[in-house]
């Protein structure tokens, strides 16, 4: 695609119109009454989970707009700037792709399972192995490994890519096996980079000897949505089978602690950063229909969060993006799959006021990871030789993993509305991230 960014933009939605959307009231009375009784109510401490609904699964919401798939869409080198730019941009992604090998990425999770490691270098990092606390967070780099895979394969047919993430998987499937094994409480299934005492210090919420804080779930959703990708995108149907595994072992193992111990435990363990498990769950609830999944995805739907933008209260503030932008992501794709209205009121109200009070002028939002005070994003701004923020000042603002969640939040309200103010919000945030890469590949 070549031209300008506003148009390649446009273009590389892959939009096409089904039809009109009408709008709704600004403020929804219904929603604001259900979020009292969610902040006074919700998942009480003392109580056991509830069973499964037996009502028939509720359906879809209606698009105004769709998807073509990713596939139909290519880049190509053009006559302009921001085309080539783009161009470039993937090539370099696919270069990095294709830099790193099989057997790093699998190292932790050989580790973990049990299995020989093959001699392989593990990647380091965020990715050093066990017991590092380096590396406390191993695996979600995997896990966005086989996203940016299945998404780069889809699009080009890269051959060799694809065969490399077709042996990750299998890999991986060995491993889940050997987990089996090596884990057995709460069934077959358990599948991370990290062995199972992150999941129980979590539950144990970090007491000795436990370090504060692992994020676990944060790991896991990473892997989950990786392996969902490489199924939707690539056809792998090994990997939807290790997914709906994994699923089921964490459906027993949540069950299990709610059961034990009421809610009041599972509410602290969502005050920690669980990535987009709600978000995944809802789109293998999609494919599934399976109301354990149904009901596994509402319980990551952390209620203090998403009680006040049902109920038209700005609560951003003091909180952190990263953690609440995911867990809107999931919010957002409540209402896709089931149509809950009250979600995508939560989700439209939260849009305008991070947009309106809480993002600087380059569209991005947060500094440090956290935002502040409605409207005060001026005082993030500073020289470093202002001092007053530790040396953050001026280079620690709008993270631009924040920015690409946020893409996804805008993608969807456009996709129900058909509104074009929402895909007019996308070219300047996209720069924030295209601008993160270097122009050679593993240089950022």
């Amino acid at each position: 695609v070549s031209g300008t960014w506003p148009l390649a933009l446009r273009l590389l939605a892959g939009l096409a119109a089904l039809g009109g959307a009408s709008g709704h009231a600004h403020f929804c009375r219904e929603c604001a009454d259900r979020a009292a009784a969610l902040l006074s109510t919700a998942l009480p401490a003392g109580t056991a989970l509830p069973p499964l609904d037996a009502a028939p699964p509720p359906p879809p919401a209606p698009v105004a707009m769709q998807a073509f798939p990713l596939s139909q869409v290519s880049l190509r080198a053009g006559d302009t700037s921001a085309s080539n730019l783009s161009w470039a941009a993937e090539h370099t992604n696919m270069e990095y792709l294709q830099m790193l090998s099989v057997d790093s990425l699998a190292y932790n999770f050989r580790q973990t399972a049990g299995l020989s490691t093959e001699d392989a270098r593990p990647l380091g990092g965020w990715e050093s192995p066990y017991p590092s606390t380096e590396g406390d967070d191993r695996g979600h780099f995997v896990g966005h490994w086989l996203s940016a895979t299945a998404l780069a394969v889809n699009s080009t047919g890269n051959a060799e890519l694809k065969t490399s993430a077709t042996r990750l998987v299998q890999i991986l499937g060995k491993c889940q096996q050997a987990n089996s094994i090596k884990y057995p409480k709460h069934g077959p299934g358990y599948l991370s980079a990290s062995p199972v005492i992150y999941f129980d210090c979590l539950e144990n919420l970090w007491r000795p000897p436990c370090r504060y804080m692992q994020v676990p779930y944060y790991n896991v959703h990473k892997i989950m949505q990786g392996l969902l990708d490489q199924h939707q995108l690539l056809g792998n149907a090994e990997a939807f089978q290790i997914l709906l595994t994994m699923a089921t072992y964490f459906n027993n193992r949540i069950t299990s602690l709610i059961n034990r111990n009421g809610t009041a435990v599972w509410n602290q363990v969502l005050e920690t950063e669980t990535g987009g498990m709600n978000d995944v769950m809802y789109k293998l609830y999609a494919i599934t229909r399976d109301p354990q999944h149904l009901r596994m995805a509402h319980l990551f739907d952390k209620q203090t969060w998403f009680a006040p933008l049902m109920d038209d209260t700005d609560a951003l503030g003091g909180n952190h993006a990263n953690t609440h932008l995911a867990l809107t992501v999931g919010g957002a794709n409540r209402y896709g799959v089931i149509a809950d209205a009250e979600y995508r009121h939560a989700t439209e109200f939260f849009v305008e006021t991070l947009r309106s009070a809480h993002s600087y002028s380059t569209g991005g939002s947060n500094f440090r990871e956290y935002w502040q005070t409605a409207h005060a994003q001026g005082s993030s701004l500073f020289t470093q030789a202002a001092g007053g923020h530790g040396g953050f000042e001026g280079h620690d603002n709008e993270e631009s993993c924040t920015t690409y969640n946020f893409l996804k939040i805008v993608r969807l309200l456009f996709e129900w509305s058909g509104l074009p103010g929402f895909m007019e919000m996308c070219p300047l945030r996209f720069s924030i991230i295209e601008n993160t890469q270097g122009r050679m590949a593993a240089v950022f």
